[in-house]
């Protein structure tokens, strides 16, 4: 069999455990042609496990959908079964969760909506389909966060396609589905929804929920991981039908959130300006894209004056007003005296005139820097009626920005009334500047 890295070349490690190794790669072909991919070598395989992977492969071979992550090719490298994938760059929605409940008090629900939408399409897809291979169609099995893989350009990619259970028992995402149907898929979507909602440590699909839901999204969800397959929604394209009857349809304004949030979460680049990329981390805040645009755009075009220009000599200054000065009629013309020799006492005046600008511009920016490397800027999002207390300041007003120290983990009162008020502990990096969102707690 011929050896997989014939085709591919292997650029950086990703991650690696007792049974695989998962690597960044890249397709080669003629004229240097390449194609970012996504290698994952298994170690030792049982012969059971070879027959399981070559199956779950060959599903995902034949799935062809934006939101599911495609695989391209199967294959042994130096004798270990490999799978290649596209290259999804960003994160897995456990980690997003993870740094939403920790950063913004949790995911906000028009991201929420977005982000099981767009799974929801994918599991409807696949639900459609029904290979030859299979007795019956395509179903996931075992969907969780970690399958779940969030890109920097907002898109929403489903990996993890089985033709069995393969999660833990132990874990909180195994189906309690035996024999499973397309509701076992159902309530995956709904267990994924769940956490959304209430962050990783406080989720548990499988408890039993006393509570009574009080918005739509808490109503969908308890409707989608009812333990009693009949009680849940028949069907995956039933889930979407009542997503977008309690919810209304996903905005394009959703994605862009999605991309938005993701910048801040990951300080990845996200703009391109003129023919370079350029690196945009999340030191750069703003609204929206369009204002963080805007906002690189302006960075760019800044420019710090020479300091050559500060000490030219007076023959040089002399000459530059000579150029520059309007011209006169050609019968009106002047002879033009020969220039002066420049007196020692003045050429010291030019030289000492230079070194008091250049040390009061050397002070400026010495004072810029020593600004942002131990300050941090903090724009607040504020509901009404709340205000924050930052020290001796009073923030009522949404939008407001602070300066920080970062020599220590910056605490804040948010005043919700006179009777409740909460202590917020923000850990910040010299020169960032972070939107924090109370607006959704």
């Amino acid at each position: 069999m011929q050896d997989i890295l014939d085709k591919y070349d292997i650029l950086e490690m990703i991650s690696s455990s007792n049974n695989s190794q998962v690597y960044f790669g890249e397709l080669k072909g003629i004229e240097g042609f390449r194609r970012p991919v996504v290698l994952k070598k298994y170690q030792e395989l049982s012969a059971s496990q070879v027959v399981t992977l070559a199956k779950n492969s060959n599903i995902m071979g034949v799935l062809n959908h934006a939101n599911i992550v495609q695989i391209l090719d199967l294959g042994k490298w130096n004798d270990h079964w490999t799978v290649v994938s596209e290259q999804v760059r960003g994160t897995t929605l456990t980690d997003f969760i993870r740094w939403c409940h920790e950063e913004q008090f949790g995911v906000k629900d028009e991201l929420a909506i977005y982000i099981i939408y767009e799974i929801i399409r994918g599991i409807e897809y696949a639900h459609r389909q029904h290979p030859a291979s299979l007795p019956s169609h395509i179903l996931h099995r075992n969907l969780c966060p970690d399958n779940i893989l969030l890109g920097f350009q907002g898109n929403i990619k489903i990996k993890g396609f089985s033709t069995e259970i393969e999660l833990p028992k132990e874990s909180r995402f195994h189906t309690p589905d035996n024999p499973c149907d397309a509701r076992t898929d159902v309530w995956g979507v709904g267990a994924i929804l769940h956490t959304m909602l209430v962050g990783l440590d406080s989720s548990d699909p499988l408890a039993t929920q006393t509570s009574a839901p009080r918005r739509p999204l808490e109503r969908l969800t308890q409707q989608a991981i009812h333990p009693n397959p009949s009680k849940r929604f028949q069907s995956i394209a039933a889930f979407k039908e009542a997503l977008i009857d309690q919810c209304g349809a996903i905005p394009i304004s959703a994605a862009l959130l999605m991309q938005e949030t993701l910048s801040k979460m990951m300080g990845e680049p996200f703009a391109v300006l003129g023919d370079d990329a350029t690196y945009v981390s999340r030191t750069i805040a703003a609204k929206d894209i369009l204002d963080t645009q805007e906002t690189i755009r302006q960075t760019l075009k800044m420019e710090i004056p020479q300091t050559d220009s500060l000490s030219l000599s007076a023959s040089a200054y002399q000459s530059r007003a000579t150029a520059t000065a309007p011209t006169t009629k050609p019968y009106d013309t002047i002879p033009v005296p020969p220039p002066t020799k420049t007196t020692d006492s003045s050429l010291y005046g030019w030289v000492f005139a230079a070194l008091i600008i250049g040390i009061g511009l050397g002070w400026v920016l010495f004072q810029q820097v020593y600004t942002i490397e131990n300050t941090a800027e903090v724009h607040w999002l504020i509901p009404d009626g709340t205000h924050i207390l930052l020290g001796e300041q009073k923030i009522d007003t949404t939008g407001t920005r602070s300066i920080v120290e970062t020599g220590e983990p910056v605490k804040a009162i948010w005043v919700l009334s006179p009777e409740e008020q909460q202590e917020l502990q923000l850990s910040l990096q010299s020169g960032e500047s972070r939107w924090i969102n109370l607006e959704c707690p």
